[in-house]
């Protein structure tokens, strides 16, 4: 929802740093190919690293780093939800955060699948025709879609272009700052209508 890139480059980048030193291995560009990451385009393209789970990312690069002879135990910690929690103190908002739902929590089933949606609903005790899901993913919409959120919005500050967000989004906006008109005139879910633009 924030500007994906500018979030999640430095981290590969520094990411495959510390593991070429660490493990005196020169496999960046192989890390860079597992993330989806083009290094070239400087960008994070939809796949494992924009999409994948904190438990999925680490399952593949702990399989790249056992393909290479490296045996681990614990190497890489599930650290998704200090992450989160991080992210939302630096932007300044987590003082409106009532719950931080993350990929790998117990009981979490991974998006497009509608339970966590769902599960966030319960928690919070709304309906989940009021909710709105803003993503920048097919599988951030999906989850919407597949829940029968009230409204799937597409944020193109992240991953996904316009032509990959259009099928599952109500609406598509630049970035988050053009939200809160949405929010405040939300129309009802209708699985059968068409998204709008």
């Amino acid at each position: 929802l924030i500007s994906f890139d500018e979030m999640w480059i430095p981290w590969a980048q520094i990411f495959a740093k510390c593991i070429v030193e660490s493990t005196k291995l020169e496999i960046t560009d192989e890390i860079y190919k597992t993330l989806n990451y083009s290094h070239e385009l400087k960008r994070v393209l939809p796949g494992l690293l924009a999409q994948g789970t904190t438990a999925q990312i680490r399952e593949a690069l702990v399989r790249l780093l056992i393909a290479h002879g490296i045996l681990l135990k614990d190497a890489l910690n599930n650290l998704a939800e200090s992450a989160t929690l991080s992210a939302l103190k630096t932007l300044g908002v987590d003082r409106f955060v009532r719950i931080i739902a993350c990929g790998d929590d117990a009981g979490a089933i991974p998006k497009p699948n509608p339970h966590n949606a769902l599960s966030i609903c319960r928690q919070l005790d709304i309906d989940p025709q009021e909710a709105v899901v803003v993503g920048d993913t097919l599988a951030d919409l999906g989850m919407g879609r597949t829940a029968r959120l009230g409204c799937t919005v597409g944020v193109l500050s992240g991953v996904c272009g316009r032509e990959h967000l259009s099928s599952y989004a109500d609406f598509i906006i630049p970035d988050v700052g053009k939200l809160m008109p949405i929010v405040l005139n939300m129309p009802p879910n209708d699985a059968t209508k068409p998204p709008s633009r």
